[in-house]
């Protein structure tokens, strides 16, 4: 699945470049917090986890196909 194909994510294309400088701003900050809130879950659970069953980063995206 693609991010305009998901129903609360649209991608803006046709931004000023101030206001793309702001949204880019703006997702860096939302990333931060939201790793800072889950980290020491996540951290928790792969260290539960086998080495084998270890996700690679990036697999949920391996079985979209690229866009064009």
């Amino acid at each position: 699945m693609q991010p305009n194909e998901l129903p609360i994510v649209v991608i803006p294309l046709e931004l000023p470049v101030e206001a793309a400088e702001t949204l880019i701003a703006f997702l860096y900050d939302l990333t931060e917090t939201i790793e800072r809130h889950y980290a020491p879950a996540i951290l928790c659970r792969a260290q539960q986890r086998p080495a084998s069953e270890t996700p690679r980063a990036g697999a949920a995206l391996a079985t979209t196909s690229p866009d064009p």
